[in-house]
């Protein structure tokens, strides 16, 4: 604790301000500056989406056709299975 109380002693800290000449506030946005704004931002949004998304199964299709086949391999098992149930379930 000693160590800290002698490391800040020794801070220095400083501050600089400076005056703006023929300082403007900005403007609060209209209601059509806000829509606009807003429907910018959904359209950037939306195509920020679409190009991730094309990235990840562009990135990633190797693996998608690997799952889609096992999917589609597990689904003719399952089919068949089922189609025999029910046949000896109708014999029966």
């Amino acid at each position: 604790l000693r160590f800290l109380k002698d490391q800040t002693a020794m801070t220095t800290v400083t501050i600089s301000a400076r005056e703006e000449r023929d300082y403007v506030p900005p403007e609060a946005p209209t209601l059509g500056s806000r829509l606009g704004m807003a429907w910018t931002n959904s359209l950037d949004r939306t195509t920020t989406f679409l190009q991730e998304g094309l990235v990840f199964f562009v990135g990633n299709a190797i693996v998608l056709v690997v799952w889609l086949a096992g999917l589609c391999i597990a689904w003719l098992v399952l089919k068949s299975v089922w189609k025999r149930l029910r046949r000896s379930a109708a014999s029966a």
